[in-house]
């Protein structure tokens, strides 16, 4: 009985909850069975026996080449690539080792275990298309010596948004219209106000509309559609699939007719004569922003309750977006503008949040029972206390290959050493930082520590930045400046103007909304960072500049 796959006979897993949030506390049981005449405890036979709990990205993409198919001509032959990598892979502590009190009675023994799956995951989830797919897999893995090991599949869904919704304004886009590409007819201009970016399956996002037509060709719609895009990717090969899941019309206003001769004309005389007419000036700016504020010409997308949650991964990604479009008539540019958006978990609890330790309901043993298992007759060991971790590794392990991956890796995570005094600086933090899932929570995590909370608060500029780029997701970079304002020392209008101009246009609105309430010089330096913001950027956020003025800042 010496041997791993002889040792697994007696050995298996429970099954637990096939369904479980991030942040929930997982259980289940080892059950091993200790054979007639053998003189070894339950500890004694998993030896060298690791409990893992493993997320994976998986995929497979089909790919074709052109050969010669010997007879002067050619043929495409069809290939695929696989990919698998570690989203994490952790150690679940076990009660049981070589030499434990419990008695060395033949017997039946049932060891429970708890882990509390970490909070940051990313959901299960499984697409198949174009003769490929892409998973994010997670399971149980009882690990023997040697190569035998026994698995459960689980399902995770990603702990649900608790925070505010997070609306945008778009700033106004001004497109040039021509007929058949080359006469000019004019201008469009268009923008809007999305009630909430951060969204999640089956709930409604808000988008009002302002639009301008300056020119003398007619809109005959104007659209806004939620596209969902799947991305996956093996070696120098990859798939994508684009998917419309929500969309609307807006109504036509008199602001979006055709401009007659008499109207282009006096607007040329204007241009002219040097008097600024355009979406360049403040007036056309506070009056289109007047209407996506108003209310009037909105549209309401239901966000399907089967959408994927948007991830940015190594080899899988699943990003959303809206398309906001004018279409104008046959061989007449069509104006549009694009709003990024991020699909989160529900939260669907209408009561006090869930305890982040609620268990797992155990449901019955999908792995056959082990050898010799009398269920009448079980010795229960006594459970490990969740709050014990066992080692964990975020990433790694990645295997790319021409052929289906059967058994990617049995590696066994390994405590990182502990810290010294030293240890604690920048370069020390970015490499805590590399080693997570989510930038966020182990900011969240490492602030509890006032070794680390010194570091953090002390970091200037350009090494926040440094931060902000660890993060995959734009729409997590705001999440991350969130987290750091408040405990920087020292956060000036000149440090948050280094920051404003490493993030995205799209999010630079968010960012001085976020910033505002913490920078300590407002007051006296406030125009070196109203001088760094576009006339859209500043009229969008003046009233944000009067509250944290009143404020004291």
């Amino acid at each position: 009985m010496g041997n791993s796959s002889s040792i697994s006979r007696y050995v298996t897993l429970q099954a637990i909850n096939d369904s479980c949030e991030a942040g929930s506390l997982l259980s289940g049981s080892v059950l091993v069975t200790v054979p007639e005449k053998t003189n070894k405890s339950p500890g004694d036979l998993l030896i060298g026996t690791t409990l893992l709990f493993i997320g994976k990205e998986d995929v497979k993409v089909q790919y074709t080449t052109t050969e010669s198919d010997g007879n002067n001509g050619t043929r495409s032959v069809t290939h695929y690539a696989y990919s698998k990598r570690d989203i994490i892979r952790a150690v679940v502590p076990l009660t049981l080792t070589p030499n434990s009190s419990i008695s060395m009675n033949a017997g039946s023994y049932s060891i429970p275990f708890r882990y509390k799956i970490p909070e940051d995951l990313p959901s299960s989830f499984h697409h198949a298309s174009h003769g490929g797919h892409c998973s994010i897999r997670y399971k149980l893995k009882l690990q023997f010596k040697g190569n035998d090991s026994k698995e459960l599949a689980l399902q995770i869904v990603s702990k649900p948004y608790n925070g505010p919704p997070l609306p945008h304004l778009v700033q106004p886009v001004t497109s040039p219209v021509f007929l058949c590409c080359c006469v000019p007819k004019g201008s469009i201009t268009v923008a809007a106000n999305v009630s909430n970016t951060r969204i999640a399956p089956g709930r409604q996002v808000v988008v009002d509309l302002g639009a301008k037509n300056e020119s003398s060709s007619r809109v005959d719609v104007i659209s806004a559609t939620i596209y969902q895009r799947i991305h996956w990717k093996s070696s120098s090969h990859s798939s994508c699939s684009d998917e419309k899941i929500a969309s609307s019309m807006f109504r036509v206003t008199e602001d979006m007719r055709a401009k007659n001769k008499e109207a282009m004309r006096e607007m040329k005389r204007q241009n002219g004569a040097g008097v600024t007419k355009g979406p360049s000036s403040d007036d056309v700016y506070r009056e289109i922003l007047n209407a996506v504020r108003d209310g009037v010409n909105q549209v309401t997308l239901m966000i399907p309750a089967d959408a994927k949650h948007s991830y940015m991964g190594t080899h899988v990604s699943v990003a959303h977006r809206l398309c906001i479009k004018a279409k104008t008539p046959s061989c007449i540019t069509d104006p549009e503008i694009y709003v990024p958006l991020q699909i989160v978990p529900a939260n669907i609890s209408s009561g006090p949040s869930p305890s982040p330790y609620a268990l797992a309901t155990p449901m019955n043993t999908v792995n056959a029972y082990p050898d010799g298992w009398d269920p009448n007759s079980v010795t229960t060991v006594p459970v490990v206390h969740a709050s014990y971790v066992g080692p964990v590794s975020y990433g790694g392990n990645e295997v790319t290959a021409n052929h289906e991956i059967m058994n990617s890796t049995n590696a066994v995570p390994t405590a990182p050493p502990l810290p010294n005094p030293m240890d604690y600086a920048f370069p020390r933090l970015l490499k805590e930082l590399d080693s997570c899932l989510s930038i966020k929570f182990k900011l969240e995590e490492l602030l509890a520590d006032p070794h680390w909370k010194s570091v953090i608060s002390s970091i200037q500029p350009q090494e926040f930045i440094s931060v902000l780029q660890k993060t995959r997701l734009d729409f997590d970079k705001l999440d991350v400046a969130q987290v750091l304002c408040p405990v920087i020392h020292n956060f000036t209008c000149s440090y948050s103007v280094a920051i404003l101009r490493s993030v995205t246009n799209w999010l630079r609105i968010q960012f001085v909304q976020a910033m505002l309430p913490y920078i300590v010089d407002l007051k006296k330096n406030k125009e070196v960072l109203v001088a760094e913001l576009s006339d859209w950027e500043r009229i969008s956020t003046e009233k944000d500049f009067e509250t944290a003025l009143l404020n004291g800042k």
